[in-house]
């Protein structure tokens, strides 16, 4: 979005302006119309809120269904719905942001998908289909988390990423590879094959390394340039 006062660009949304104040309230142009729908306010009784504050409380009560309507039913399955419906809001708040806030979207609808990956996975196992759950641990998982990196590494080059969100997608991709790992070295009878939880938790750590030398590289020049 963007301040029509001091036309400064920031994203998501906030009641003012985060550099010069102004209520943000008839005073923002919006990145594109799908934004501008869901910033506009609605009275809902003797509340204001808007169409993403709507769609939030829709995501809550959702949730809060499938928990209920779950536990009179066979099987584990509300997190799928609970996940969709956390996901979706996410990738729609990704509409008031700016180019450089893309890679967050997409991190965003990654981790709810890893989310639901591993609710399924707990799902197998307190069914007994242990074989279930160890293949989404060591198969899909780790995928999802190379296929994350690999998105973070194009957006910072294409310039749908900023410095910080990179570090973040990678900072996190390092966490969950470490931890998958983890699990498969302390079962190693149950996690056969995991050559995929390896080259997850290796690009991971390689790309969060070389992000750190960077840094550390583009801070040294620019010390230098001040002498």
């Amino acid at each position: 979005m963007k301040c029509k006062s001091c036309g400064k660009g920031y994203s998501g949304l906030l009641r003012i302006c985060p550099f010069c104040g102004t209520p943000s309230a008839d005073n923002v142009i919006y990145p594109n119309g799908i934004a501008r729908f869901l910033a506009r306010p609605r009275d809902v009784g003797s509340f204001c809120v808007t169409n993403m504050n709507i769609l939030l409380v829709f995501a809550i009560n959702l949730s809060i269904a499938a928990i209920i309507v779950n536990l009179f039913t066979a099987g584990f399955w509300c997190h799928y719905v609970i996940c969709g419906a956390f996901g979706l809001y996410g990738v729609l708040r990704g509409f008031f942001g700016t180019k450089l806030t893309a890679l967050r979207t997409v991190r965003d609808a990654t981790l709810v998908s890893i989310i639901a990956l591993g609710g399924t996975a707990i799902a197998y196992n307190l069914s007994d289909k242990t074989a279930e759950a160890i293949n989404i641990a060591q198969y899909a998982i780790p995928s999802v988390v190379i296929g994350l990196g690999a998105v973070a590494l194009l957006f910072l080059f294409i310039g749908l990423s900023s410095s910080a969100s990179f570090a973040i997608t990678t900072a996190i991709n390092t966490a969950i590879s470490t931890a998958l790992l983890i699990a498969a070295l302390v079962a190693k009878t149950s996690f056969t094959s995991p050559p995929v939880i390896y080259v997850a938790f290796g690009c991971s750590v390689f790309t969060l390394a070389n992000y750190v030398l960077l840094r550390i590289l583009s801070f040294t020049t620019r010390v230098k340039r001040g002498f």
